[in-house]
């Protein structure tokens, strides 16, 4: 059976909900592969005003952030998210790796080049990749549903 590496990297956001929303897809990957989670998560998230997120789109015309978000929508900052609580979150995976880093907003911010996203998938990679040998390496974030 072929081997998987699934890297979720990024903010720890809406963890819980994406999981239930992939549970088909989840049973199918672990039918027909040997899957290993790996995990990079910074210790912040940006959460949206609506507690259902249902309606978050992607703007692909964007010219800066003001875009990415729905009108009249607003976010606020978590800062400082404990270890134990990301750990807690992303138990249902029962992840191989899981790393929690301090994010850099100094670094990362919306006028820099990578955003934190991409360099928290980078070192979900490396993770992955000092973990063991994969036929295939998936790399996604906390929130996608398949």
């Amino acid at each position: 059976m072929k081997k998987v590496a699934l890297v979720i990297g990024g903010e720890p956001r809406l963890v819980e909900k994406a999981f239930k929303e992939n549970t088909i897809f989840w049973n199918w990957l672990n039918e027909n592969y040997l899957v290993d989670v790996h995990v990079h998560s910074w210790n912040h998230k940006l959460e949206w005003n609506k507690k259902d997120h249902e309606e978050i789109r992607f703007n692909p015309i964007r010219n800066d952030s003001k875009n990415y978000y729905p009108k009249q929508m607003t976010t606020q900052s978590v800062l400082g998210i404990k270890q134990e609580q990301i750990e807690q979150e992303y138990s249902l995976y029962q992840p191989k790796t899981l790393v929690v880093e301090e994010y850099d907003h100094k670094r990362f911010n919306i006028g820099s080049y990578p955003l934190g996203q991409y360099i928290s998938r980078a070192k979900g990679y490396v993770q992955a990749m000092q973990y063991d040998d994969y036929d295939y390496v998936w790399l996604t974030r906390s929130y996608c549903v398949y």
